[in-house]
């Protein structure tokens, strides 16, 4: 069993259904993973199979080349107040042998026509950016924040996911009733296996025609997905690509990551440092209309990559949609080779000050540990022996192995002290610090976070922050204390099965599912150092583990914040520096910069004594003592 503390689940089932094509997964596969979830899974008992098995009768109506969308019948007739204005529009087929359940055929050409028509209203003057108002909007005294108008569409789909939970439950949708749709698509497949005209983009099935083993795959996807927000079923291959791109990887494109949010929106999630995308004026946050003047509204996000990807010196054109601005820009990016690494350094030589960026904590070669402890040494190389301070970077960082999190975490902490204790339903492990630390007593770090800062990231920066080892920059992390197993199913070698197996729990005894890590201060990515736009965390996934309880207040440590932000004061260094290069080809990092004016503070006012290993593994004790009720 390999733990890992973190990933984008979005990402792995992509991969999945691309590349597990050339293994066949089978009806009896699906079965045994459904057991294994029902075995393993960390809140077994909470599993609603009405829910579990509509979700994968929905996503195997889904994987259809022509895709098909599953509905209830209460939720078909309640479809006006439901989706209101963004109402789908298609048919429905009727099932003989049930009136209890139906199943959609959307019209993807209206669908393009609809997209098209809110595109060219966006880039009207007099649309101001917003295509509609809904009536709430309307009957407001004034116009709401772009906050605001997010929280509300959050609200909406929250509803809709509970009428639609309750449905499935109150008809028992059961496992009859999905072979029943099973049974039904392998009936009509041949009418649906052809991708509307109105798609573009690569074919998904071009390499492997579209068969029932896609079908059983995208089911079992959408049970595990009913039941656990981190979980899938992914090919070996797709694994071991994934671990190599983690690593370090290269490929043509524009340098942006990409996320498809609970609406369908295509979403930039952060353009990469030095990128063609961030050259271009691309930033997170922007919602992409248009490639190349094609709308992607219905296209799936491994689509939208695709005709984004092309060869190198090539132009790519996206229309972009952003929110805080309310304007639709179009911006020309031209494609580059890009290359990631899982760990790399930067030196500020004029303040001998280090920064160690750490996008992932997954290898296939190197142990993160190994990466960090090397560009570290290379890093007090350049400053003459001694650094005058050191960033973690974790922005971004989803996450990975576990043991690497604790490994990295020992680094920059003394010997023996508590580091994570991981819980599952049937076992406690209280992980200490392996490692002898490589760090100077007096050299500040600092952490710096987002809201893309998820899972073994989140280990990381919580395990320092308990031990008075960093100050913790930047925003709310994503707020994912959940560690994931992964086995080979018995039926079938080929295919891997993540799931959730555990919480994990920093030293100081609290969780930081759903409410994240709070920075000791809270410093802006954005050029508006108060501007905190809406991000997508944990909490806004359908099936996340609930929060218990969060980090208490340590007055010390309160106190320590307090007088460093006394002395930064407003902190104008950092302000005068953005707006000299505000004009630079390449956006300032913002964050960084502010995070950098901490460092002469840090030197003067340092970090309460760090408590002894002994010291800590007392009060870890005493921690878990007064939290077993929970379990």
């Amino acid at each position: 069993m390999l733990g890992l503390s973190g990933l984008a689940p979005l990402k792995l089932f992509g991969e999945a259904r691309n590349n597990a094509n050339k293994a066949r997964f089978t009806l009896g596969d699906f079965d045994e993973a459904v057991l294994y979830t029902r075995r393993n899974y960390l809140d077994a008992d909470e599993i609603n199979s009405s829910v579990a098995y509509a979700g994968a009768a929905e996503f195997a109506l889904r994987s259809l080349p022509y895709s098909l969308v599953l509905m209830s019948r209460a939720y078909y007739d309640n479809r006006e107040r439901l989706e209101g204005e963004d109402i789908l529009p298609g048919e429905p087929i009727m099932l003989e042998h049930t009136d209890r359940y139906l199943i959609f055929k959307p019209d993807y050409h209206q669908i393009r026509l609809d997209a098209e028509r809110e595109s060219d209203a966006q880039d009207s003057p007099d649309s101001g950016g917003i295509v509609r108002e809904n009536q709430e909007e309307q009957a407001e005294d004034r116009p709401l924040t772009p906050a605001e108008r997010i929280e509300r569409q959050r609200e909406k789909r929250r509803e809709v996911r509970q009428f639609m939970d309750k449905t499935w439950t109150d008809l028992r949708f059961s496992r009859d009733d999905f072979l029943s749709v099973l049974h039904w698509i392998e009936e009509h497949k041949s009418g649906y296996d052809e991708r509307p005209v109105d798609f573009s983009g690569d074919d998904p099935y071009a390499d492997d025609p579209f068969g029932m083993h896609h079908v059983y795959l995208a089911a079992v996807n959408g049970y595990l997905t009913s039941v656990d927000a981190h979980a899938t079923v992914m090919d070996k291959a797709a694994w071991d690509k994934l671990i190599s791109e983690a690593e370090d990887s290269s490929f043509s494109g524009i340098g942006a990551m990409l996320r498809e949010d609970p609406g369908g929106d295509v979403i930039v999630e952060s353009p990469l440092p030095g990128s063609p995308a961030l050259s271009a004026g691309l930033r997170a946050g922007d919602v992409i209309r248009r490639v190349d003047g094609t709308v992607i509204a219905g296209m799936e996000l491994s689509e939208v990559v695709n005709i984004i990807r092309g060869e190198i010196g090539t132009t790519v054109t996206l229309e972009v949609y952003r929110e805080l601005e309310q304007s639709t820009l179009s911006i020309p990016i031209k494609r580059d080779r890009i290359e990631i690494k899982a760990v790399s350094s930067t030196f500020i030589e004029e303040e001998r000050i280090g920064i160690i960026k750490i996008t992932s904590f997954l290898y296939k070669r190197t142990p993160t540990t190994a990466a960090v402890f090397k560009e570290y040494n290379e890093l007090k190389e350049r400053a003459g022996g001694k650094l005058k301070g050191l960033v973690l970077d974790l922005r971004g960082n989803p996450g990975g192995r576990l043991e690497e999190a604790i490994r990295t975490a020992g680094l920059f902490l003394p010997q023996g002290v508590p580091v994570v204790d991981v819980v599952s339903r049937n076992y406690r492990e209280e992980h200490e610090n392996p490692m002898y630390p490589i760090i100077e007593d007096d050299l500040p770090i600092i952490v710096l976070v987002n809201a893309n800062s998820a899972s073994a990231s989140e280990i990381l920066a919580s395990a320092l922050m308990d031990h008075d080892a960093a100050l913790i920059l930047g925003e709310r992390t994503f707020g994912k204390a959940s560690v994931q197993s992964i086995n080979a199913l018995e039926s079938n070698r080929d295919f891997l099965i993540k799931l959730t197996a555990a919480r994990y729990y920093s030293p100081e005894g609290y969780t930081v599912q759903v409410y994240g890590v709070v920075p000791d201060i809270k410093i802006s990515d954005e050029e508006d150092p108060l501007n905190f736009p809406p991000r997508f965390r944990e909490e806004d996934m359908w099936r996340h583990l609930p929060e218990l309880q969060e980090r208490k207040p340590d007055p010390a440590r309160t106190e320590w914040i307090a007088k460093l932000q006394a002395n930064v004061g407003t902190n104008q260094i950092a302000e005068q520096y953005l707006k000299e290069h505000e004009a630079d080809a390449v956006k300032p990092d913002y964050m960084l910069r502010r995070a950098l004016s901490y460092f002469p503070v840090l030197r003067q006012f340092p970090a309460p004594v760090r408590k002894t290993a002994d010291q800590a593994q007392g009060e870890s004790a005493a921690n878990q003592s007064s939290r077993r009720c929970l379990f």
